[in-house]
This record gives C-alpha cells, sequence and structure tokens, in this order.
C-alpha cells in the first residue's frame, strides 16, 4: 500500500478494508463448503486451508466414480460412454418384463410364510403424502448431504415448501 501511495495513487481504506473482509468472507463459505463436500467433519472451526479440504473433496469423488467396468462379455470399458451403456443394458435386462414359469414362481412362494395385512398393503400402495416427505426430509441426520449435489438436510429442511412440487413428482409413480 505504501508504494502505491508513495507513486501518488489515491486509496480508500475504509474501501479497501470493507473489500477485503468481504473476500475473507467468501473464502470462509468456500472452505466451508469444501469441508462439508469432502466430509472432513474433524475439522477444526477455522480452520482456513481450503486447498487442502478441495483436494479431499476431489480424492472422495474420484473414490466413487467408476473408472472401468466389464460387459456381459468381459470386455473391461474405460469410456465414460461405454461404461454408461453397459450401466443401462445391465439394468434394463434385469427389471425387463419376461415370462416366468409359474411352477418355479410358487415353488419360491411356498418358502414365504409371513404376509401384511390389508391395512398394511392398502398403506404401502397409496400415494406418498406430503406429510411423509416431511418426516423423511426433518428426520435426516443434520450436518450430512444426501445427495452428490453437496447440498445438505438442512438445506432441504429449511426450503422443503418452495421443494414441494418437485418431492411429489419424483415420488410419485402414477
Amino acid at each position: 500500500m505504501s508504494a502505491k501511495e508513495a507513486n501518488g495513487v489515491c486509496i480508500n481504506m475504509n474501501r479497501y478494508e470493507d473489500l477485503n473482509s468481504k473476500l475473507a468472507e467468501i473464502e470462509k463459505i468456500k472452505c466451508q463448503g469444501a469441508i462439508l463436500r469432502s466430509k472432513a467433519f474433524w475439522s477444526v472451526d477455522g480452520d482456513k486451508n481450503t486447498a487442502y479440504f478441495l483436494r479431499l473433496e476431489k480424492q472422495r469423488q474420484q473414490s466413487k466414480l467408476i473408472s472401468e467396468l466389464k460387459d456381459n462379455e468381459g470386455k473391461v470399458s474405460r469410456d465414460t460412454g461405454e461404461i454408461l451403456d453397459i450401466i443401462f443394458n445391465f439394468y434394463s435386462n434385469l427389471y425387463s418384463c419376461v415370462k416366468t414359469n409359474n411352477d418355479d414362481k410358487n415353488k419360491m412362494l411356498n418358502f414365504l410364510s409371513r404376509t401384511i395385512d390389508t391395512s398394511d398393503y392398502e398403506m404401502c400402495e397409496s400415494d406418498i403424502t406430503f406429510d411423509e416427505i416431511c418426516r423423511s426430509v426433518n428426520g435426516m441426520k443434520k450436518g450430512k448431504t444426501p445427495g452428490p449435489d453437496g447440498l445438505t438436510c438442512e438445506f432441504y429442511c429449511k426450503f422443503i415448501n418452495e421443494f414441494k412440487d418437485i418431492f411429489f413428482s419424483h415420488f410419485q409413480l402414477h
């Protein structure tokens, strides 16, 4: 600062300090997000080593990444598009409608001894209510991110009413 002042550059110190504190706040928020997404809950309040937590977050993402996968014929694929195709084909075949042998089905069903009553059956078949969604969201463990987007349980709890339509469309099967 003093070199610029010596060269005749006018510096507004109040503005400089204000911008410096805003920058520090942005850095703090960025670091808190990296700590949360890296799931490093052992961090000490006030830790500012953002690069460390960003690196830790990236390592966690890499450990969850499927980098290679074998298809039905045993061929290994490392291409992301091919990996997605292998996964899609696997689950398409797994959940496709195929004719089952009734004798085999009846043999398997004979091993089952427990059934649910009519009221439980109706409850299972009914649409999910907003109250059930609220109980589920509010029952999530705080300080956790339930999905890969980095959004916390507290975020979902705070904005549950704004997400109402999205939740309903996601959970309705009809």
